[in-house]
């Protein structure tokens, strides 16, 4: 079965990103986001491996909390129903960046509100 690829996805962090070892032993990052679609909010939940992802969360630690938008290339895209998180859809990571906010504010009180919503 062919993987989905989606590339330059921009998600934003709902809540706090977590450490953990991958499946094959790597060092992992879990990526909790969410992102708009018109007045509907969809969440994933996306896990990169290996160095990249490593340096990228000792280099930006600080910065990864919610309401922090990320531009990431995305695959293996699956439907998940994730323990108190309901319906997601979950992704494995190619690669990561911080994206620029494109409402500051705006992206504070989404990150606020859908951190005690769901």
């Amino acid at each position: 079965m062919a993987h989905i690829t989606v590339p330059a996805a921009v998600l934003i962090l709902r809540q706090t990103v977590q450490r953990c070892l991958g499946s094959n032993g790597q060092p992992s990052v879990m990526l909790p986001a969410f992102e708009r679609v018109g007045h509907a909010k969809r969440d994933w939940l996306c896990l990169w491996s290996g160095p990249a992802a490593d340096a990228f969360y000792r280099q930006h630690a600080g910065q990864l909390k919610p309401g922090t938008p990320l531009q990431m290339d995305l695959t293996n895209l699956r439907p998940h129903v994730a323990n108190g998180l309901g319906p997601c859809i979950t992704a494995d990571v190619l690669a990561c960046e911080l994206a620029v906010p494109r409402w500051p504010a705006h992206e504070q009180q989404c990150a606020a509100i859908n951190a005690n919503c769901c």
